[in-house]
């Protein structure tokens, strides 16, 4: 799994995809292992469903975190802020009217 603090965010959706992916594979397999009943098959061993449950916690841990960090950088480039929108009509008539009583206060 890749740090993602390090990752580009355009690439974020894309690994997003791949992790979900990688959950949806882990969570077949553990159910493929678990309910295989033919006569060939080994039967699945604690310790090979252990690591199967690990890697599959650790995969839905990293879902998460991917859909933390999508949901941060994209609520910052939607322009909310602390959970505020920001209202740029609002900013800009500010700004408006404080450059307006600047220049009644300089005599322009």
């Amino acid at each position: 799994m890749t740090k993602i603090e390090k990752v580009d965010v355009q690439a974020l959706p894309l690994l997003l995809r791949e992790a979900r992916a990688a959950v949806a594979e882990l969570r077949q397999r553990i159910i493929r292992d678990l309910s295989e009943k033919t006569p060939k098959a080994e039967p699945i061993t604690t310790a090979q469903l252990l690591t199967l449950v690990r890697e599959y916690s650790a995969a839905v841990l990293h879902v998460t975190s991917l859909e933390a960090h999508i949901e941060k950088h994209s609520s910052a480039i939607r322009g909310v802020v602390q959970g505020d929108a920001v209202n740029l009509e609002d900013a800009r008539r500010e700004v408006l009217d404080r450059l307006a009583r600047f220049r009644e206060r300089s005599g322009d």
